[in-house]
């Protein structure tokens, strides 16, 4: 089970049964339906399969009861309260309502099928989304394409998120056609379709989770790229495309705060150095006379999360690979890295400074939100909120970084690609592979 995936179950269930939101509840409230608590499973997930000595029970008694729970009439009374996930805007979760009442003459188990293979086809498109963004960037070179793509179709979390009920699997397919046609329009002739398709993706992007809202500030500044373009260098036009940016962003930020029915943010000196004091501690050592954050208590923070946690830590963060295999993808990352500058520095691949541009935007913006986020919830004095997989929204930049590095090879470019797609294949079946052996042996 993915993280969460119960309570974004509920909010399913409750938009197809009774038509709304299901309302939050205590934090000891049941996870949903009847149906499922009868059966007892899901409701124990959070604190029982988070324990690497527990495994599921496979007896055929417990499958009678889970089937016997799943084939129970449901009514609309049965849904029970959610946790933070109610906060969401309902935009994926209607979309997930479809294949949700396309199972309704199944049971439980039929409706979550159809659930997550909707979340999976989602990943299709990210996975579109990035080849295309890397045909923009590449001339439509098949073979950069497919290495880059592939890096992002077969990126271990990310398809372990998209395999489940999660609103992040739209999260990234927007974020992918968002940077697709945001870099289509800074390098070719605008059209009003490629405008409209950005705004739309956008929106999108924000209806599906907070963190959308990163994709604004680069969305404005194609905008505003365009209106000057479009207008003869106009300033008042490149100011009329930024406004139309922070006008998105406004209508954003209260389209969520509506829906969260969050305070506004706290900007205060003593919060903005304290979020300083949080960053310093997250990536560096802690100095003496520096405040230690109790929920970054795990040691190396930025490792933790950003490379073990990104790459592929599983179930609720408890099945991962043996440490040194993160050791050999962090390396291997840094190589890449490294490679796509040496292919920018020597002009062999030209990307541009506008899209460049964009990049630098998304990804900045998404960090600082990442971080922010979890600062308050930290300063709050609740848990750590922060998690890697926050960072695959990024995917695709990844994906023209992996075509970068490969377009330094010229003779031998076919043979690169090669390697990348069989690591990307092996990774993704030693991912299944440690998954089973936690669930299954």
């Amino acid at each position: 089970m993915v993280p969460d995936e119960a309570e974004h179950f509920a909010y399913v269930q409750s938009l197809a049964e009774n038509g709304k939101r299901p309302p939050r509840g205590p934090p000891d409230a049941p996870l949903f339906s009847t149906e499922e608590r009868t059966a007892g499973a899901l409701a124990r997930t959070g604190g029982v399969l988070a324990d690497t000595a527990y495994k599921p029970a496979w007896e055929p008694s417990a499958e009678r009861a889970w089937r016997a729970a799943g084939a129970r009439g449901l009514a609309p009374g049965d849904i029970a309260a959610s946790g933070s996930q109610t906060e969401h805007t309902p935009l994926y979760y209607a979309s997930e309502a479809v294949p949700y009442a396309a199972a309704s003459g199944g049971d439980l188990f039929g409706r979550l099928f159809l659930m997550r293979l909707w979340s999976g086809l989602l990943m299709l498109v990210t996975t579109a989304g990035a080849w295309l963004l890397i045909g923009e960037l590449t001339g439509k070179d098949r073979v950069l394409q497919l290495a880059g793509a592939a890096c992002v179709g077969l990126q271990p979390m990310a398809t372990f998120i998209s395999a489940g009920v999660n609103p992040d699997a739209l999260l990234y397919a927007a974020y992918a056609i968002a940077l697709w046609i945001g870099v289509r329009l800074v390098r070719r002739p605008p059209s009003a379709g490629a405008v409209a398709g950005l705004i739309g993706a956008t929106v999108v992007a924000i209806l599906a989770k907070p963190a959308g809202l990163a994709l604004v500030p680069a969305t404005a500044f194609v905008l505003a790229l365009v209106a000057r373009d479009r207008l003869r260098g106009s300033r008042r036009a490149a100011l009329a495309g930024a406004a139309a940016g922070a006008g998105l962003l406004v209508a954003g930020v209260a389209v969520n705060r509506g829906v969260s029915g969050r305070a506004p943010v706290d900007l205060q000196p003593a919060t903005l150095r304290g979020f300083g004091t949080y960053l310093w501690d997250f990536y560096l050592p802690r100095l003496p006379f520096q405040h230690r954050y109790p929920a970054l208590s795990i040691d190396n923070p930025g490792w933790t999360v950003w490379v073990k946690h990104a790459w592929g830590s599983f179930g609720l963060l408890e099945v991962q690979f043996p440490g040194g295999v993160y050791v050999v993808l962090a390396a291997v990352a840094l190589g890449f890295l490294v490679a796509a500058g040496t292919a920018l520095a020597k002009g062999r691949f030209r990307p541009g400074r506008a899209t460049l541009a964009v990049f630098g935007l998304t990804a900045a913006c998404l960090v600082a939100g990442i971080h922010w986020v979890d600062f308050q919830a930290v300063n709050g004095g609740g848990g750590r909120v922060i998690q890697g997989r926050y960072l695959l929204p990024l995917m695709p930049i990844v994906g023209v970084a992996v075509a970068a590095a490969l377009s330094n090879l010229t003779r031998r470019r076919e043979a690169g690609a090669a390697v990348v797609l069989g690591g990307m294949a092996v990774l993704q079946l030693f991912s299944l592979a440690v998954v089973a052996g936690r669930y299954f042996a």
